[in-house]
């Protein structure tokens, strides 16, 4: 392997929603290590996760590991140990056949190690959203924090280019990709570093990711080193290494594999491949030679990988592409992806970029996963027709799923798509509104900057200005008008938007005005289209009070402004806000502060000799706590320091000329403007000595003067330089002077004095108070020593820190010395741990029963502070007896206090007495029982058993017992024993207790709904009608559903089955319909919008739920909820597809795949069914041949043939081409002596096949009922089955029989197959195969089948 340079790290930075105001926030990446609780960072193939996820593994506290490596590992505990951040690595690359997929895999690792730390890393467009995150939030009881990881800015790529490639000029390979619409690739560090081998190694620039890939591998094969010139790979043809390593590529792809191994093959690792079974593969025979090219690097011990996933997926799609044109079965092929609509997570990538080496491969891959071509390959160099179908597939995916660019926001390049040629298959498809939405949104995307724009201007136009639009969708063609320079008249343009009115409109319009610039129109439209968007304005819009717009407002959209442009913005920002903004919110008062004080810094720059009056009337009118940028107004602040004489100018003439009725008015008006324009010391002298110009020869007005003396610091007096000033006017004024000298003194204030005198006062009572207390505890010192409870509660209180006159920060210990001096307060301290041998000590449950009297022992106290006391002194409580330790303990639960101020952690005692499962159950029974008996409001511990997850077990079997035990408890203490009982006791247990008292008669009808919940959480299926009833009477009973199963846990026993989430879903949809949280804050969870989060929630745990039960719950509710959330859940069936196909695919094995590229024989089912798909194909195309005529043999004549004479015909003819080894078996036997009519057999491996003539009358029905229902049972079958129909065209008296849903009779054998695999289920869609079969004589031959 040649020598590969590490890439020098650029710190990253991640966005993440704000949890309060749900806003993006950008954070760098050491923020990540301070993160609580899961975390889960999403990006794009190639920007960096990994290596981002291995800068944090480096850091203490945190272990590396990848994710195949992480599930595969069977005792994972060895990775970590305690307390460490797992950071699990390529949650995307998992080929897991785990239940529910990667996470569920990552998950069921994590739960072996008791739910540690985490951070997961995945590719964006492969994480499951809310599926995955519902998962993350049921086992670790709080949400994933979701981390995007930003893409490179421009100075982020320029920083990497010129460290890692410093002889490559950054700049003009940037603008190369700029200039050509391929920010992309430099946004992405994988791509940018591919784009600085080409660049250093002086080759052309590439035009495309696809050019891009080509030319850096031809580069990565190229041997650099001349010391190496002489090896095997400096001689080989590029193309061979290239081939050969697609197919270690590929091998490692589809067969799940860790590794390349070159060692003795006695010797192959776990998970990987040896080169000498790589080596037999086609055009894999310079893979030797190809090991020692920088395509690969050496993980030690000659296990081999290649540099990076991307480059695996492009190559492996080589390979495999140049099998297909080398005569591999294309059907054998893609059988290795899975079969069925879609493609393994795992291998999305690979399977993507088959599509740019094959068009007829790309049909396949555009019709499979349409997005994941856009996302991973490269549509730039498809051809118009496969772009068109790309176009097609695209709109199917939409329509199946509205929200498919759910997880995946970011801008991604489909100028691929952008040709005028497809100018009316796009506009067909943007042309609706809300139609589709996500798939509008990419299209006019990748607009921007393609000559496409301008074929679509006037629709663009229109889209833009269209109120009925999403936002998005308006957004975006106004950003292709933009970059395309059609915006020619921005002043028409957004004066337009704005009298439109709305919400939206305003938005854009101050979007479009940004994106433009604020110099492309008058100030005064600029000030009025900013204040319409947050709200400044007198006009009728609306103004909820949920309502939160915040503009963008950069400091480059200012600074591009000229002097008499800021001068005009800042007049008519004062002209129009300042009569409108006392009456706005806080967030549009801080927005136009920003505006002003930004605007206002500029213009100083530029004209630092702006009048003063100007100056301050264009600025002082914001208040200075308003402001979100504050960097802005310290830049102001230090401006005028920089600039004395314009900050003295403003003070004059605020004092002088502003109009202000006295100088503290003028004062104030410093304070408010916020610019610290408030006079210093000389400030002052220079105002006075200004005064005193401004008076000439008349006379001083010595009050005015007195107030200016005033705006000098007083605190200690004025200085005499200002005493000096200020005398020099007044000096002939007796009284003027007296009060001058007044001011020269300290300042002394009224209420000082009297708090001083008052401090004093106290100090003198307290002394005398603790006095007393001494003397009365010191009468006594042998019932002191003894640890008499009436002697010592007090000092115990000022040990606890409950006197305010001690520090309660303070050791304990010296607080009861300063209290009662140092001998007095030592026996006291002794006094407290004698306590524990007193006869007269309270038992645990006296403590327990004089609460309950409200009422206290004193001995209680001094038992806490003994307890602290010894283990402060290092004695512990081991020798202390177990009754005096429970007593302590009971004690202290009792306190108020958690923890004794400035003191000793009480840990140790609880240690002591919850020692074992019977000291444990023993305490909670005599805290918690007697409070029962009672029918206590509040239950003291009762929080603590049940919150604490060492007794869980416990909590769940004492709630249950009590819940049956006491029936009348009050409803706040019987609610959290529920909550306990359903999150903790065994389910056998709780079906128990609910059976037991659903006869019960209840205090209330909330209460009645509480226990009802319990049965729906626990006894399902026996109480569903009444679940059914409650439900249909009260919509606010799904709260009670809600609160009840929010505690379930990693139990599969108590998570909720697919019936109790379709229930969720189907019965409160209708009484819920759909609602957006507001904007803003919002109080209570009871919600319209709660209620959408909470069936939303249930939609999406079936999305992630790989079952076919799931599957075909969410096809029912598509059907049966209520329309406003049909698209969610269209959203979770796509989601909940993609899980099971993950779940149900199995890679390959090693020779099952060298079978498929080699002609050998299938070694899967899956294998098998595409081996026999490609017989009915030849089959097919064979049928009417002139040299064979072989549907001659399905007729009698003119009749056809019967079905069973016609079956047999079939089997002879596709048994001809078959090896010896495959038999095709009339009447195989399945379960329960059901027979099909033909099986594929091999080996272990049995597909059976159903045949109906068109005439049969079950021929609509039999995939279903007949070869689902009775044959893909079997074993062999491992559920798939193949079904063909006979085609005879029309024949009378043997047609096909009406359509059950009354659709007209298909024309071709195409059109039938279509209508048959549409009234397949969508859970058999992907596991039944359908072939129609010509056989149709020749005057009434149709177009092919398959």
């Amino acid at each position: 392997m040649a020598d590969v340079k590490p890439s020098i790290e650029i710190d990253r930075r991640l966005e993440r929603e704000d949890p309060t105001t749900r806003a993006p926030v950008i954070i760098d990446q050491a923020a990540i290590l301070d993160l609580d609780g899961p975390v889960v960072i999403l990006g794009d193939p190639g920007l960096g996760k990994s290596v981002l996820a291995q800068a944090i593994g480096r850091q203490t506290g945190f272990v590396y590991v990848r994710a195949a490596s992480f599930v595969r590992n069977a005792q994972p505990e060895r990775l970590i140990p305690n307390g460490e951040c797992l950071v699990i690595d390529g949650l995307d690359e998992i080929a897991s056949a785990t239940v529910g997929g990667g996470v569920d895999a990552i998950l069921s690792q994590l739960a072996k190690l008791g739910y540690p730390r985490f951070i997961l890393s995945s590719r964006e467009v492969d994480w499951r959203g809310a599926a995955d995150r519902i998962k993350i939030e049921d086992d670790y009881g709080r949400p994933a924090i979701l981390l995007h990881l930003l893409a490179f800015d421009r100075d982020d790529a320029t920083l990497f280019l010129r460290r890692n490639f410093p002889s490559v000029d950054a700049e003009g390979v940037l603008t190369h990709l700029a200039d050509r619409g391929l920010e992309e690739i430099y946004k992405n560090p994988l791509t940018l570093r591919l784009i600085g081998e080409v660049a250093a190694s002086d080759e052309a620039l590439p035009n495309s990711r696809a050019q891009l890939l080509d030319r850096a591998c031809q580069l990565l094969v190229q041997e650099e080193n001349p010391r190496h010139h002489d090896a095997a790979h400096a001689h080989a043809e590029a193309e061979k290494l290239l081939l050969a390593a697609g197919a270690y590529a590929a091998t490692q792809l589809l067969c799940d594999l860790a590794g390349l191994f070159s060692g003795p093959a006695g010797k192959l690792p776990d998970g990987c491949v040896h080169v000498g079974s790589l080596a037999a593969l086609p055009h894999a025979e310079a893979i030797d030679a190809a090991l020692h090219t920088r395509l690969f690097e050496a993980e030690g011990g000659q296990r081999f990988h290649l540099l990076h996933r991307v480059i695996a997926e492009y190559l492996g799609a080589k390979w495999l592409a140049r099998c297909f044109q080398s005569g591999v079965s294309a059907r054998r092929l893609f059988s290795l992806f899975g079969q069925g609509h879609g493609v393994p997570t795992s291998l999305r990538g690979l399977h993507a970029w088959l599509a740019h080496f094959d068009d007829t491969l790309a049909e396949v891959c555009v019709a499979a996963d349409p997005y994941a071509v856009l996302r991973y390959g490269d549509a730039e160099t498809m051809t118009v027709h496969v772009a068109r179908g790309l176009l097609g597939a695209l709109a199917a995916l939409s329509d199946r799923d509205p929200f498919f660019r759910a997880e995946d926001w970011g801008r991604h390049p489909a100028s691929g798509l952008m040709r005028v040629e497809l100018k009316d298959d796009i506009l067909a498809l943007i042309g609706t509104p809300d139609q589709h939405t996500h798939l509008t949104l990419l299209l006019v995307e990748a607009m921007a900057g393609s000559e496409l724009t301008a074929a679509l201007e006037p629709e663009l136009r229109a889209m833009m200005f269209d109120s009925a639009r999403y936002y998005g969708e308006r957004s975006r063609a106004a950003d292709a008008l933009r970059e395309l320079g059609r915006i020619d008249k921005p002043a028409e343009t957004i004066e337009r938007l704005l009298a439109q009115g709305g919400e939206d409109d305003r938005r854009l319009a101050w979007e479009v005005l940004h994106d433009l610039g604020l110099g492309t129109v008058s100030m005064d439209l600029a000030v009025r289209t900013l204040y319409a968007h947050i709200g400044v304005t007198v006009s009728d819009v609306d103004q909820s009070d949920d309502r939160i717009d915040h503009a963008h407002l950069s400091d480059s959209l200012i600074e591009a402004l000229t002097s008499t442009q800021l001068i005009e913005l800042l007049d008519a920002a004062r002209d129009y806000g300042e009569p409108l903004v006392n009456n706005s919110d806080h967030s549009a008062k801080a927005q136009v502060a920003d505006l002003v004080h930004l605007a206002g810094l500029c213009a100083l720059r530029l004209d630092p000799e702006m009048a003063a009056a100007d100056i301050w009337r264009r600025l002082h009118w914001v208040d200075h706590n308003q402001g979100y940028k504050r960097e802005t107004i310290n830049a102001l602040t230090k401006w005028f320091g920089a600039h004395p004489a314009a900050r003295r100018a403003v003070q004059s003439y605020v004092v002088f000329d502003a109009g202000c009725e006295h100088v503290r008015d003028a004062a104030y008006a410093f304070y408010k403007c916020g610019l610290d324009l408030y006079p210093k010391e000389d400030e002052v002298i220079a105002l006075i000595e200004e005064f005193d110009r401004r008076r000439g020869d008349g006379a001083a007005d010595l009050e005015m003067l007195e107030e200016l003396v005033l705006l000098a610091p007083r605190r200690d007096g004025i200085t005499a330089t200002v005493r000096e000033a200020a005398a020099k006017i007044g000096a002939g004024s007796p009284a003027f002077m007296a009060r001058l000298e007044e001011l020269s003194k300290p300042l002394v204030y009224e209420w000082e004095e009297k708090e001083a005198a008052a401090k004093k006062e106290a100090e003198a009572r307290r002394a005398a108070i603790h006095q007393t207390f001494r003397d009365s505890i010191a009468k006594d010192l042998l019932a002191v020593d003894a640890g008499a409870p009436n002697l010592l509660y007090d000092p115990a209180k000022a040990y606890l820190g409950r006197f305010s006159d001690f520090d309660r920060e303070a050791p304990p210990e010296t607080r009861v010395i300063a209290f009662l001096g140092e001998d007095l307060g030592e026996r006291v301290l002794q006094g407290f741990m004698a306590s524990f041998d007193r006869n007269d000590r309270p038992s645990a449950k006296d403590i327990v029963e004089t609460h309950l009297n409200d009422r206290i022992y004193f001995a209680e106290l001094s038992l806490v502070c003994g307890v602290a006391e010894r283990l402060r002194r290092g004695l512990g409580v081991d020798d202390v007896t177990v009754e005096a330790r429970e007593s302590a303990f009971m004690a202290w639960r009792r306190t108020t206090e958690s923890q004794i101020s400035g003191g000793t952690d009480l840990k140790p005692l609880e240690d002591a007495v919850l020692c074992d499962d019977a000291a444990i159950e023993r305490f909670f029974r005599t805290s918690i029982e007697p409070q029962l008996e009672r029918k206590a409001g509040h239950v003291s511990d009762l929080y603590f058993l049940g919150n604490d997850p060492r007794w869980r077990p416990l909590a769940g079997r004492l709630a249950v017992e009590w819940l049956r035990r006491f029936p009348s408890l009050p409803a706040t203490v019987e609610a959290e024993l529920l909550g306990h009982a359903t999150r903790h006791a065994e389910l056998t247990e709780l079906q128990a207790l609910a059976r037991e008292t659903r006869s019960r008669l209840h205090r209330d009808y909330e209460t009645m709904l509480a226990w009802l919940a319990l049965d729906f959480l626990v006894d399902f299926d026996a109480t569903f009608d009444w679940l059914v009833e409650a439900a249909a009477d009260d919509r606010d009973f799904l709260w009670f559903i809600r609160n009840r199963v929010s505690g379930e846990r990693d139990d599969a026993d108590r998570r909720l089955s697919v019936a109790q989430r379709q229930f969720i879903v189907e019965r409160f949809s209708h009484a819920w319909p759909r609602t957006s949280r507001p904007h803003g804050n919002s109080s209570g969870d009871t919600n319209p919008w709660d209620a959408t989060s909470t069936i939303e929630n249930s939609g999406y745990a079936l999305g992630g739920d790989p079952s076919r039960d799931a599957t075909t719950a969410l096809e029912h509710l598509i059907a049966v909820a209520d329309p406003s959330y049909v698209d969610p859940l269209r959203h979770a069936l796509a989601l909940q597809l993609r899980a099971r196909r993950d779940s149900e695919f199995t890679p390959v094995s090693v020779a099952g795949l060298a079978a498929v590229v080699g002609g050998g024989l299938p070694s899967t089912i899956d294998d098998m069914r595409a081996f026999f798909g490609d017989r009915i194909k030849a089959l097919d195309d064979r049928m009417h041949s002139t040299a064979t005529d072989m549907w001659e043999a399905y007729w009698d004549g003119a009749k056809p043939r019967g079905e069973n004479f016609c079956r047999n015909r079939l089997v002879e003819h596709i048994s001809g081409q078959l090896p010896d080894a495959i038999r095709f078996a009339p009447e195989m036997h399945m379960p329960q002596q059901k027979r099909a009519d033909i099986a594929a057999i091999l080996g272990s491996i049995g597909l059976p096949v159903e045949i109906k003539g068109q005439w049969h009358p079950e021929v609509w029905t039999a995939p279903v009922e007949q070869l689902a229902a009775r044959y893909l049972h079997d074993w062999h079958a491992e559920g798939r089955g193949a079904y063909i129909v006979l085609w005879f065209g029309d024949v009378p008296g043997k047609n096909l029989p009406a359509h059950p849903d009354g659709l007209a009779r298909p024309k071709t054998p195409d059109d039938l197959r279509t209508m048959l695999i549409d009234r397949l289920p969508e859970n058999l869609r992907d596991v039944i195969d359908v072939y129609v079969v010509n056989v149709s004589r020749p005057a009434e031959k149709a177009s092919p089948a398959t």
